[in-house]
């Protein structure tokens, strides 16, 4: 019988099952995230991998797998297709990226920032969403697991020695923290104390790859995702503006006018047009 592939799936690893994981997405190939409460071991072949408590491993597309809990399994998978996830060049980005695409090996491992309480906190917005929105907060959850493993990547080499980082590498670095942390912060300054560089440097870096100021690129990522919830859900522009990380419903709608030339209910209307 042919089954439709399933585009996202999240569950306790003590439902794991491999052979009903890899016939829910035959033959499309998918994306795993791993966040392990206990040890775990994850093997690919000859290949094994011990996931240590409060890590996540990332599995990228085409790769078979099988998990085995040293302990009691706790801890959760996730798994999604590329057709879910991308919507944007910087899913692109993340999704091709070192994560699930290292050259050395098959399973990538990182540290997470939050203990179990948080992780539960982020996978509890995807329950009971009416349908409009759904897809739009489970596609924010993930890109929230998938930035924080690539800012323990990032970290774990010398990033804060400046002279030992290219400058593209830098760069992204600061791209990924402005995805992490716009809606609490969109000073310069944070971004450059988090990379121990100044402002001023930051800029000139930013400038040199990309053609625009630290302050511009942060600029262009918080429109992004606010033009996103605008095309994508029925949320009014005051909850957007709210989730967007505004105080006042008024400086989202100039900001949005500013950067567009439309407030933003003329753009909703633009776009369903």
């Amino acid at each position: 019988m042919n089954v439709p592939p399933t585009e996202f799936k999240l569950f306790p690893l003590s439902d794991w099952n491999r052979e009903q994981v890899f016939y829910w997405y035959k033959p499309v190939d998918f994306f795993s995230i791993v966040r392990a409460f206990e040890p775990l071991e994850i093997s690919t072949g000859i290949e094994q991998y011990r996931v240590g408590r409060d890590k996540m491993a990332f599995i990228g597309s085409g790769k078979e797998y099988d998990i085995t809990q040293s302990v009691m399994a706790k801890g959760y998978i996730i798994t999604f297709t590329a057709a879910f996830y991308e919507k944007s060049i910087s899913d692109s980005v993340l999704l091709n990226s070192e994560l699930f695409f290292d050259a050395f090996q098959s399973v990538q491992i990182t540290d997470t920032l939050g203990d179990e309480e948080d992780f539960m906190k982020l996978i509890s917005r995807t329950e009971n969403l009416v349908h409009d929105v759904s897809d739009l907060v489970i596609h924010n959850c993930i890109e929230s697991l998938l930035l924080e493993g690539m800012q323990h990547i990032k970290f774990n080499s010398c990033l804060l020695d400046y002279g030992a980082v290219p400058i593209r590498g830098m760069v992204n670095a600061f791209s990924i923290l402005v995805h992490k942390h716009f809606k609490e912060q969109t000073n310069v300054q944070f971004y450059a104390e988090k990379l121990n560089v100044t402002p001023r440097k930051l800029t000139e870096m930013c400038l040199a790859i990309w053609g625009k100021t630290a302050k511009s690129a942060i600029s262009d990522i918080v429109l992004k995702e606010a033009l996103r919830y605008i095309k994508y859900t029925d949320l009014s522009i005051s909850q957007i503006a709210y989730e967007m990380g505004f105080t006042d419903e008024s400086n989202f709608r100039h900001f949005v006018k500013k950067c567009t030339g439309n407030i933003p209910m003329s753009y909703r209307q633009i776009y369903a047009l």
